[in-house]
């Protein structure tokens, strides 16, 4: 508690020190849809959504597809009911992937 208090962005540093980096990037010297997640998720629990979307606009979505799931599975859980991908699923699902691959050529082809 004493370390936090007088250095507050102690662990942010210490994740990026361990931090492998990005396999993908270091291979290909490409940027994969998830470069700059780790910044941006940090900024998004700072309550910073501005910086996050700077540094990784594919997180917002990826969270809030996330939280859907999420919320998803937990309404099958309390029902218990088993959780079926109906064709809208698959749809959503389909269209993050393509968001996600359009992301990887903005990214890399126009820099953005």
């Amino acid at each position: 508690m004493a370390v936090e208090c007088a250095y507050p962005g102690w662990l942010s540093h210490a994740v990026e020190m361990v931090s492998p980096g990005c396999i993908f990037r270091r291979l290909t010297g490409l940027s994969c849809p998830g470069c700059g997640g780790t910044r941006a998720a940090r900024a998004l629990l700072a309550g910073d959504v501005w910086a996050a979307c700077r540094l990784n606009f594919f997180l917002v979505p990826s969270v809030l597809m996330l939280l859907a799931e999420y919320v998803r599975e937990a309404a099958a859980f309390i029902r218990r009911r088993p959780v079926h991908p109906g064709r809208t699923y698959i749809r959503i699902v389909q269209l993050y992937a393509g968001l996600a691959i359009a992301w990887f050529i903005l990214r890399n082809v126009f820099g953005v």
